[in-house]
């Protein structure tokens, strides 16, 4: 509690400056765009002010502790780091609430990541090193996406826009797929064996390293989804643009594999409505994880009009 009461005049300071730029986004920077897309820009440009930031300041903090490892003590610049990624993660929460409340997906994904950062600050006071280098290899990414997401925002009425879209997609998704789909997967597996090793004593609640390795299987699994979509996408425009019949055959399969999986998605809902052997709210709880699963096989069957944003 006491370490909680001292660090509380961070959180406050670190937000007004997520506030700050992203009041300044709306009013300033974006203020000639399209107020249909405008609050996604705010957005994006908070983001560009954490993510390369986070990624230095994590990787400073990393190796500036002589004792990091997957349970080890957090220092105080690891405490700092995760204080600057609560604050923007929490101003862009409010963000999706007040422009996007069915966003469904991305607020579920912004409340889980600020599950991890506060039990790992406050509640534990140890792992930073687990999770500040899932955060590197969460925001390595983000500077080429931002830029990627602005001009995507702006590439059908702007024709510089559309050509650094189509300049930055191929070596984009190709980043992406490889720090989402290879590392952070090799390391989700060290991290794993580690705590089901039990060599860490149990300093860390089993509860809470658990849900963090949920979390985190689950956010790269969406990921890794996301951008497949965005190839699939990529792949159709090249072979529309070559006049390729065959992008036809492509969607017509995409399209049944998508449906498959809503299906599939719809029969687990029928079958645990239908369980009565299980405590009532678990199955509340396992239904609302179905309807966020079929939730999400519909907006990757959709044109990524907002394709901007990663989980």
């Amino acid at each position: 509690m006491e370490t909680l009461i001292k660090s509380l005049p961070d959180l406050p300071i670190l937000f007004s400056f997520f506030l700050t730029i992203y009041l300044a986004a709306h009013f300033l920077v974006f203020r000639n765009w399209s107020p249909k897309i405008r609050p996604e820009a705010a957005s994006c440009l908070i983001s560009i002010f954490h993510g390369t930031p986070a990624v230095f300041l994590a990787t400073h903090a990393l190796f500036t502790d002589p004792n990091r490892g997957f349970s080890s003590l957090n220092t105080k610049t690891e405490a700092s780091v995760l204080d600057y990624s609560i604050s923007y993660f929490l101003m862009d929460l409010i963000h999706y609430l007040i422009f996007s409340p069915s966003d469904i997906l991305f607020i579920g994904h912004h409340l889980a990541t600020l599950f991890v950062f506060v039990t790992c600050r406050y509640l534990v006071t140890r792992g930073a090193y687990a999770v500040l280098m899932l955060l590197i290899l969460a925001e390595v990414t983000s500077a080429c996406q931002n830029a990627w997401t602005l001009a995507n925002a702006r590439r059908i009425d702007v024709e510089f826009a559309a050509k650094v879209y189509d300049f930055l997609s191929l070596p984009f998704y190709a980043f992406y797929s490889v720090v989402r789909g290879i590392l952070g997967p090799y390391f989700v597996y060290q991290m794993g064996a580690f705590f089901i090793s039990g060599v860490d004593g149990g300093i860390i609640p089993k509860w809470i390293w658990v849900s963090w390795l949920f979390v985190v299987v689950i956010a790269i699994s969406v990921s890794i989804l996301w951008v497949t979509n965005l190839w699939v996408q990529l792949y159709r425009e090249r072979n529309v643009q070559n006049g390729w019949a065959g992008s036809r055959l492509i969607d017509v399969g995409y399209a049944h594999f998508y449906m498959t999986k809503l299906k599939q998605v719809e029969q687990l809902r029928t079958v645990l409505s239908a369980e009565t052997s299980m405590n009532h709210r678990i199955v509340q709880v396992l239904c609302l994880i179905a309807d966020g699963i079929g939730q999400m096989w519909e907006r990757l069957d959709r044109p990524c009009r907002r394709g901007s944003r990663q989980v």
